[in-house]
C-alpha cells in the first residue's frame, strides 16, 4: 500500500490536498480544500482500475526517491506552490518533491504522466465539492 498527497495553494484557495490511497487492487481519492474566504470543501471516491493502474505504473517509473525534488515557490506573486509527498501506508522512508517550478516533471515523461493523472483526479473531486474543477 502506498499513500500519495498533493497539496497546494494559490490566491484563491489557502491550501488544498488531494490523497490517493493505493491498496493491493483498488485505491480511494479524496479531496480537501480551505478558501481564503472562509469555508472547507472536501470530496471523495473510490478510484477506477485504469487510475490505480496508471498510477502504480507513473510512480514507478517515475523514480520519485531518485534526485530533483527542487522546484519554486511562486506564491510571493500570487502564484502556486506544489508539493507531492509519497510514503508506503506502514510508515518507512518517504519522500517529498517540490513539484512546482521542477522541469523533472515537465521533461521526465512519467513524472509528467504522474502530475497529470491527479490533475484529472483532483479536479473531478474539486467539481463534486462545488468549487469547479480548479484543482
Amino acid at each position: 500500500m502506498r499513500i500519495l498527497k498533493r497539496d497546494h495553494g494559490m490566491w484563491t484557495y489557502r491550501a488544498c490536498s488531494l490523497a490517493i490511497t493505493l491498496f493491493m487492487n483498488a485505491g480511494r481519492a479524496s479531496f480537501d480544500c480551505d478558501a481564503c474566504e472562509g469555508g472547507r470543501v472536501q470530496s471523495a471516491r473510490e478510484m477506477t482500475d485504469d487510475e490505480v493502474t496508471g498510477l502504480r505504473r507513473f510512480v514507478r517509473a517515475a523514480d520519485l526517491y531518485g534526485g530533483d525534488h527542487l522546484g519554486e515557490d511562486f506564491t510571493p506573486g500570487d502564484g502556486s506552490f506544489e508539493t507531492l509527498r509519497v510514503r508506503p501506508v506502514e510508515g518507512g522512508r518517504a519522500v517529498v518533491l517540490v513539484t512546482s517550478g521542477n522541469r523533472s516533471f515537465v521533461d521526465h515523461e512519467a513524472r509528467r504522466e504522474l502530475l497529470r493523472l491527479l490533475d484529472r483526479i483532483g479536479s473531478d473531486l474539486s467539481r463534486k465539492a462545488g468549487l469547479g474543477g480548479a484543482r
